[in-house]
């Protein structure tokens, strides 16, 4: 019977351990998004596509994304990353760039107003790639929001470097989406016999003792 119960202790275990790394990739598409324009000395406006460009003679392009991470699955894993593919209409050729991401609790709709809001989180280097896709963890930014009783999470991009950047499918491009990983249900099932056989032998244990 000892035999037995260590069989069963080490299987359990490993069904455990083998059930961590399964899990697949998912993605959460924005809730709304808009580029944003501004006029030296006028009223920002919304755009009808999403670009980035710095204050250029007498105007300045901002995107606001607008994401729903109340709908993220609680088994939704770290970390959970914004995709960002981007068109760099100034690279190659040029010094890289960057764009500067400001994080605020959103409504869920994108407001010309927007333009000002967020606090900074980071800033991404842009590389010197004509396309690119940059990556950034916003797990903290999430939990925040959700912590703080927003369902809405609002990225807002901008950038002070000479770049120019455009986003989205009229661009050709994949649209912006927050990445992350869920567990399979196999990797539960997994996990639960796992645990089940551990109690099990814990179970056998205690009774041979």
């Amino acid at each position: 019977m000892k035999t037995y119960g260590r069989l069963a202790l080490a299987l359990s275990i490993g069904l455990v351990f083998c059930s961590i790394e399964h899990s697949y990739g998912a993605e959460l598409d924005a809730a709304d998004a808009a580029g944003i324009r501004k006029f030296e000395g006028g009223h920002p406006f919304l755009l009808g596509f999403l670009g980035v460009m710095g204050a250029i003679g007498n105007l300045e392009d901002r995107t606001v994304l607008e994401f729903d991470v109340g709908a993220l699955p609680p088994a939704a894993r770290r970390p959970i990353e914004l995709i960002l593919p981007v068109s760099n209409i100034d690279q190659p050729g040029g010094p890289p760039g960057w764009i500067n991401v400001f994080t605020f609790i959103g409504g869920g709709v994108v407001h010309s107003s927007d333009f000002f809001a967020g606090d900074p989180f980071a800033t991404i280097s842009s590389g010197d790639g004509a396309v690119e896709t940059l990556n950034l963890d916003v797990t903290t930014a999430v939990q925040d929001t959700i912590a703080n009783g927003g369902r809405f999470l609002a990225f807002r991009l901008s950038t002070t470097s000479e770049d120019r950047y455009f986003l989205g499918r009229e661009f050709g491009l994949p649209d912006p989406t927050l990445s992350f990983s869920v567990p399979e249900r196999s990797t539960w099932a997994m996990m639960l016999a796992g645990f089940a056989g551990l109690g099990f032998a814990g179970y056998q244990r205690t009774r041979a003792a």
